[in-house]
C-alpha cells in the first residue's frame, strides 16, 4: 500500500484504516449475501419439488432431493459469479441490471437440463434433476433473486430519503448518559405519528423508559 509523502503519520494510519474496514465492510456483504441466496436457492428448489409431487414425498425421498440440492447450488452460484451479479450491491440495483439475474437464471437452467440429458442414469442420478423440476425451480428462484434485491432496495432507497430530509446524519439516543437519564423516566414526545417523532419514541422505549407519553394532531397516526 503507498502513503502520500505529504500526509501526516496519523493520517496515512487512519486513511488505511478505513481502506481495511471498506474491504471487511465488502466481503461481509458479499458474504452475507451468499448465504440469503442459497436460502433462496434451497427453498425455491424445495417448493418445485413440492408443486412437481403435489407436496407429496417424491419417489427418491427427501435425502435424495437434499443430496441433489448440492449440485444446484454449485450450478447457481457458479451461474450469479460468471455473470457477475456479486458485482452490483443490492441497494444500487437497476432495471439495466435485471439482464444479468436473467442470465443466472438461463445459464444455471442449461447447465442443469444438460446434465440431465449428458449424465447416466444411475450412479449419477443425484445429480440429475428432473426437467420438470429445474423448469419449475427457476422461475421461482428467478422472482426470489429480483424480488429480494427489489425489496432492499425500496427500503434503503426509503432510509435515504429520511437522512436527506433531516439534512443530517441519523442520530442514535444510545449510549450510557442518555440511558442513564432516560432509565425509569417518564418521557412526552409531541409529534410522535410522524416519521421522526416515530423513531424518537421507538428510541426511548428501547432506552428503558417507564413510560411514553405520545402527543399527535392526527389520533390515527399513533398507530
Amino acid at each position: 500500500m503507498c502513503y502520500n509523502s505529504s500526509m501526516s503519520p496519523d493520517e496515512n494510519g487512519n486513511s488505511a484504516k478505513r481502506s481495511r474496514d471498506a474491504w471487511v465492510r465488502f466481503l461481509l456483504t458479499r458474504a452475507a449475501g451468499c448465504v440469503i441466496d442459497t436460502g433462496a436457492m434451497g427453498l425455491a428448489y424445495l417448493g418445485a419439488f413440492a408443486l412437481r409431487m403435489d407436496f407429496r414425498e417424491p419417489a427418491c425421498g427427501w435425502r435424495a432431493v437434499a443430496i441433489s440440492f448440492s449440485t444446484v447450488w454449485a450450478v447457481q452460484m457458479a451461474a450469479l459469479l460468471l455473470t457477475g451479479c456479486y458485482s452490483v450491491p443490492w441497494r444500487r440495483i437497476r432495471t439495466l441490471d435485471l439482464p444479468r439475474y436473467l442470465g443466472a437464471v438461463v445459464l444455471s437452467c442449461g447447465v442443469l437440463t444438460l446434465l440431465r440429458v449428458l449424465l447416466p442414469d444411475g450412479a449419477m442420478g443425484h445429480v440429475r434433476p428432473p426437467y420438470s423440476v429445474t423448469l419449475i425451480d427457476a422461475g421461482l428462484w428467478g422472482m426470489a433473486l429480483v424480488g429480494m434485491r427489489v425489496v432492499w432496495r425500496v427500503y434503503m432507497q426509503a432510509r435515504q430519503d429520511e437522512k436527506q430530509l433531516l439534512r443530517r446524519s441519523e442520530r442514535s439516543l444510545v449510549g450510557a448518559a442518555v440511558l442513564e437519564m432516560l432509565r425509569g423516566k417518564t418521557v412526552l414526545v409531541t409529534g410522535a405519528g410522524g416519521t421522526i417523532g416515530g423513531e424518537i419514541v421507538r428510541q426511548v422505549a428501547r432506552g428503558g423508559a417507564a413510560r411514553v407519553v405520545m402527543v399527535e394532531r392526527s389520533e390515527n397516526a399513533l398507530y
